[in-house]
């Protein structure tokens, strides 16, 4: 953390999807609210007062929910419980996402509901503060609670396992050795009250949602470049035909390529080549505003989640009766995600469609495959097979699995939503789209140098110009055939950097 940095006090309510990247970003400290920590130790005694049978505190999990487990068991249950559920596989999570998923779940403990010990909120918040962030697998949930996954932050709070500590892969002992943090031994309902959450996917659905905006914005200003490029009409976008289609999103999409092209040569009255340009121009905004909507639910359905409880069972501190739920459910969150994919592969294809006519001269008049031919040139051509390429693996990944689900644990699991991989496909698509990006960006730049030659960035004002001469520092004007996928590298590596540390907004949805 930071030595200014301001400690948020988490009440289990409150946090939202713009608030976890206030927490992330500027490294603030948390503490949970004294309220909450009122209601966690009330609950706690709930817990241990109780004469109920209560799944996963004096019973078994799944379909040995009709076992009963003894009291002087309950240690070796809960040991158990996380032990047996440690099958995860796959790359580890990176430090940055398993530490959002650690606010959420300190977070969501907060609430009280499940019943936990509360000197294990108070250790994960501890953990959390001196940024020691529990390593955890990819593979092993099922969006159906994550504790395949969940049980290695489990596995920590007991001291054992892998931590990332200060960007590095430790075991935990060592951490909690050499920052003095004492391990504790799960009690009753402890283990399932770790384990029983969706986490993961709500973190990874948070951590991918962010990516997608600043590939929007990214989007944005590649389209504004790839428009003065083509010299395309700026109809679509005037106030009247705005206000004639009286869509928010649209408009909204539309005003923010405004102000990028308003200072550009396209504002500037002359007669064009194309009297109507193709629809992958003209709906550009559409398509862009559509994709802003379906962002916009999802950072909706989101946050009622984080302000909400998905554990199973819950302490209702009113009746002082233990309930079971369905709350771990999170349908919800993944169709919402599936929707954003899917526009996903809308801006895929007409990414696509825009690179081709770039490089078409009956649509542009610029030389064929943007560069001056003489017989032996073949310019931005074969490009285009790895354009076709990046769509068709994003339409791979956009294929529809929150309804692909098996019953499980003697059939008393029977649904799914496979929220996690729905999140992983989101992550994977924006890789690919990032690389398409960075494909368009390429043939609009050398479109740019062909129409307007050294006053290239004079044509486009001064934000968009500065933009178009900072990737010229890095790529160079095309005057003859090169490595092409050379300078497509070197771009994407460019465009890393630039969405890290560049000021762009998120959405305030």
């Amino acid at each position: 953390m930071t030595p200014m940095s301001i400690m948020i006090e988490l009440t289990g309510f409150e946090l939202t999807y713009a608030r976890i990247f206030a927490i992330i970003a500027e490294e603030q400290p948390v503490r949970i609210s004294k309220q909450a920590i009122a209601k966690l130790k009330t609950n706690r005694n709930i817990v241990l007062e109780t004469t109920q049978s209560v799944y996963g505190l004096n019973t078994g999990v799944g379909q040995n929910k009709d076992l009963s487990i003894q009291s002087d068991l309950l240690v070796q249950f809960n040991q158990n419980l996380v032990t047996s559920h440690l099958i995860g596989t796959g790359p580890l999570l990176s430090p940055r996402l398993s530490k959002i998923i650690l606010l959420i779940r300190i977070n969501q403990l907060a609430q009280g509901y499940t019943g936990i010990s509360p000197e294990i909120p108070e250790l994960l918040m501890q953990l959390f503060n001196q940024d020691v962030i529990p390593a955890l697998p990819s593979y092993g949930s099922i969006g159906e609670a994550d504790i395949g996954i969940l049980s290695y932050l489990a596995e920590v709070v007991s001291g054992q396992g892998q931590v990332w500590l200060a960007g590095r892969l430790v075991k935990t002992s060592v951490a909690f050795e050499q920052l003095n943090i004492q391990p504790i031994t799960l009690g009753p309902k402890d283990a399932l009250s770790l384990l029983s959450s969706n986490t993961y996917g709500i973190g990874q659905a948070v951590a991918e949602l962010d990516k997608l905006q600043k590939l929007m914005q990214l989007q944005t200003q590649t389209l504004a470049l790839s428009m003065v490029a083509l010299d395309a009409n700026i109809t679509p976008i005037l106030k009247s035909v705005l206000q004639a289609n009286h869509n928010a999103y649209q408009n909204q999409a539309a005003n923010d390529l405004k102000a990028l092209l308003k200072p550009s040569v396209l504002w500037n009255y002359h007669v064009r080549r194309q009297v109507q340009d193709p629809i992958s121009f003209r709906s550009a905004t559409h398509i862009a505003g559509a994709i802003g909507r379906t962002i916009a639910n999802a950072i909706t359905v989101i946050d009622d989640y984080l302000q909400g409880s998905d554990d199973n069972p819950m302490v209702d501190a009113k009746s002082g009766f233990i309930l079971s739920t369905g709350n771990f459910e999170v349908i919800d969150v993944a169709l919402a995600l599936e929707t954003v994919i899917q526009g996903i592969t809308h801006l895929s294809r007409t990414i696509v469609q825009r690179i081709k006519h770039l490089n078409n001269p009956e649509i542009t008049a610029l030389p064929r495959f943007l560069i001056q031919q003489d017989g032996t040139q073949f310019g931005l051509q074969t490009l285009q097979k790895l354009a076709v390429d990046l769509d068709v693996r994003i339409r791979q990944l956009a294929y529809p699995i929150s309804n692909e689900f098996y019953g499980l644990a003697g059939d008393i699991e029977d649904h799914q939503s496979n929220l996690p991989l729905i999140g992983a496909s989101l992550r994977q698509i924006n890789k690919y789209l990032q690389t398409l990006l960075a494909l368009e960006l390429y043939n609009a730049i050398q479109a740019l140098y062909l129409r307007y030659g050294s006053d290239a960035a004079k044509s486009l004002g001064t934000e968009l110009g500065d933009f178009y001469t900072e990737i010229r520092k890095t790529i160079s004007p095309i005057t003859s055939d090169r490595q092409y996928g050379q300078d497509i590298q070197t771009l994407e590596d460019w465009l890393a950097d630039y969405l890290a540390t560049s000021d762009l907004n998120r959405s305030q949805n």
